[in-house]
């Protein structure tokens, strides 16, 4: 996906702006999450929601949504994706 041509509120980050993992929320299990992102912190990360399960969604439809660390299981796997060491 070409995130130059994109016209979105928030600005996405541009080294390794794709993060993959799996997410518990509040739902019974966890759903695997595409997120394009916008912002980093120590404990929550912040992006266009792309993909939720099964639904794909269009970068322009912006939701955005945070993630919390804790609630990140595949943890490792988005460290790497993301180049973030948390």
């Amino acid at each position: 996906m070409d995130t130059t041509t994109l016209d979105l509120e928030y600005q996405v980050i541009r080294n390794k702006p794709i993060a993959k993992f799996r997410y518990k929320g509040t739902h019974s299990k966890p759903v695997r999450r595409t997120v394009l992102i916008t912002g980093l912190e120590q404990n929550v990360i912040t992006g266009y929601e792309v993909r939720e399960g099964n639904e794909l969604r269009d970068a322009e439809d912006e939701v955005i949504k945070s993630f919390t660390k804790d609630a990140i299981l595949d943890l490792e796997r988005f460290a790497a994706s993301a180049d973030v060491c948390w």
